[in-house]
């Protein structure tokens, strides 16, 4: 009987914490939508993050952290740091296609963040490569 309720109260809790993190989630997503809206894309960015780091799979702010990045690096003069926001804005669209390739955001974040990375790339074969990839995931998204 003790051990039944101790489990009881495990599963109780478990229980509870996983709607606390889906309540932060929530809440940061709107946050983030909120900053995005009145144009403080790096603030956004910085809340799509903190969501990521409760749940790292989390599709939306995958996507819109990969869309924030190569926004915030279209608008960077200097093209060391360009090309940093850029390969973010990769990565980030990478990790959306393996939580989740079948979603039609994943593909577009990969077609998006390909075609931003053909703007940096200096090397001749990374760029066909580059575009290839535009036209396999845009084909799919």
């Amino acid at each position: 009987m003790k051990r039944s309720l101790q489990q009881y109260m495990l599963i109780g809790l478990l229980f509870c914490s996983n709607l606390l993190f889906a309540q932060d989630i929530n809440i940061l997503l709107k946050e983030a939508s909120n900053l995005e809206r009145v144009q403080k894309d790096n603030e956004a960015l910085e809340k799509y993050k903190q969501v990521l780091s409760i749940e790292p799979s989390h599709l939306k702010a995958l996507v819109r952290s990969a869309e924030l990045s190569a926004s915030i690096g279209g608008k960077q003069t200097d093209k060391n740091s360009k090309r940093l926001y850029y390969e973010t804005a990769l990565a980030y669209a990478k990790r959306a296609w393996q939580a989740d390739s079948n979603q039609a955001d994943a593909p577009y974040a990969m077609a998006m963040a390909s075609g931003k990375m053909t703007d940096v790339e200096t090397e001749n074969k990374q760029i066909v490569a580059y575009v290839k990839d535009i036209k396999q995931y845009a084909d799919k998204a």
